[in-house]
């Protein structure tokens, strides 16, 4: 899925590296525009060919470990980056004169904002980007998960469902669910001037002493009236009026 992603966001020309011929030939499908298998062939090399001699602007590690890291260095070219998200571990030894005359960027990264989730949801709602689900387990073949992730054996994801056990994945607040349904694009002056309601709304809320207004509903139908996007709706709907659904549920 991250292939989609990044071609979808950056047009960019993907060049995808693994071990393993059948990931390779999925991110094929998935829209890499050319593949490497680094246990076959010179990845840096084969990766300077693709790309003229200059190298990657871009790398993206998904396993973050010494040895693909190292191999990581040697497809950049003059002000590129590596951005690590993998969580296999390990130590880096770095030739720091590069990392200057280079410019190189040794990026870390665990999570994006809330904007960024709001922007993923709005690309797989569209079918932009789809899911890849190679496996999917029951609650109790949790072990088992794990150790076929921990051996590289899941492609793309494996999903755990829990509905065997009568459970329903829901969130607090109805309107935090329209977030998520209905999600479409706003201007900012649309934003700003929903922003402002909300702060409006709150504070009207907070003047009725008798607290006579129902604080859930009123979330829930201004998530509705918004249409739910951007970072200013989240943080409103869940800071602002939040609170006052919070304060209500402890009356």
């Amino acid at each position: 899925m991250a292939i989609q992603l990044a071609k979808a966001i950056t047009g960019s020309k993907i060049i995808a590296m693994d071990i393993d011929d059948v990931k390779l030939k999925e991110a094929k499908e998935n829209g890499a525009a050319n593949t490497i298998n680094s246990k076959k062939e010179d990845a840096a090399k084969a990766a300077m060919e693709l790309t003229d001699k200059m190298g990657a602007d871009a790398v993206i590690d998904f396993v973050n470990a010494s040895k693909t890291v190292e191999t990581d260095m040697q497809l950049l070219r003059r002000r590129a980056k590596v951005v690590l998200v993998g969580f296999f571990g390990g130590e880096l030894k770095l030739n720091l004169i590069t990392m200057p005359t280079r410019a190189y960027r040794l990026i870390g990264s665990y999570t994006g904002s809330i904007t960024d989730l709001i922007e993923l949801v709005s690309l797989a709602k569209r079918g932009v980007i789809k899911p890849i689900i190679s496996n999917r387990f029951k609650l109790n073949q949790a072990t088992e998960a794990l150790t076929m992730l921990k051996n590289g054996k899941i492609l793309g994801r494996g999903i755990k469902s829990l509905k065997e056990k009568g459970a329903e994945l829901k969130t607090i607040y109805p309107a935090t669910e329209d977030i998520l349904n209905t999600y479409t694009i706003m201007t900012k002056e649309e934003i700003n001037a929903a922003a402002k309601k909300a702060r409006d709304a709150y504070k009207e809320w907070k003047k009725d002493s008798d607290r006579r207004i129902d604080g859930r509903k009123t979330l829930h139908d201004f998530a509705q009236e918004l249409r739910k996007n951007k970072e200013e709706l989240a943080r409103t709907a869940t800071n602002e009026l939040g609170k006052a659904i919070k304060e209500a549920d402890q009356r």
